[in-house]
């Protein structure tokens, strides 16, 4: 047998192959790590800085209060416009029965003057009655003697 062909000869070329990958790795990290020190680069580079993180967390904070006062003020304007709206609403139906009001008034005030005689008709009914008392005064019952029953009971 040869000497590769040994468990212990194939242990030692894995172990030797795997050690010169390390060492293989190790060196492009080192690479790396000393590319980024030449360039400058700090370990905490591209972090957001905490000021700037707490100056973005209070403009959304005050953002979102001036919104919710924003859709407050809205909430109330709404409501007011309804309370005007009904307000009109009201007035307009209180003019509507005042209107209406007037309206059967002067039908009622027309039906009375309707129904009550003209001057004309007045003077004519005066003379009528004139008329009537002339002709009665003038007249005389006559009353028979026979047409009355003796025995009334």
């Amino acid at each position: 047998m040869t000497e590769t062909s040994t468990p212990s000869a194939r242990a030692r070329e894995d172990l030797m192959r795997h050690a010169e990958l390390g060492a293989r790795r190790r060196e492009s990290t080192e690479e790396r790590v000393d590319a980024r020190n030449a360039l400058g680069i700090r370990a905490g580079f591209g972090e957001v800085p905490k000021y700037l993180e707490k100056r973005k967390s209070t403009l959304l904070r005050e953002m979102n209060e001036r919104m919710e006062r924003a859709l407050e003020d809205i909430e109330r304007r709404r409501e007011e416009r309804a309370r005007a709206r009904e307000h009109e609403r009201e007035s307009r139906e209180e003019r509507r029965r005042e209107v209406e009001a007037r309206r059967e008034a002067v039908a009622r005030r027309a039906a009375m003057d309707a129904a009550r005689p003209s001057p004309r008709e007045r003077a004519e009914a005066r003379a009528n009655l004139e008329r009537a008392r002339a002709l009665f005064a003038r007249a005389k019952i006559r009353v028979d003697d026979d047409t009355i029953p003796l025995k009334l009971f």
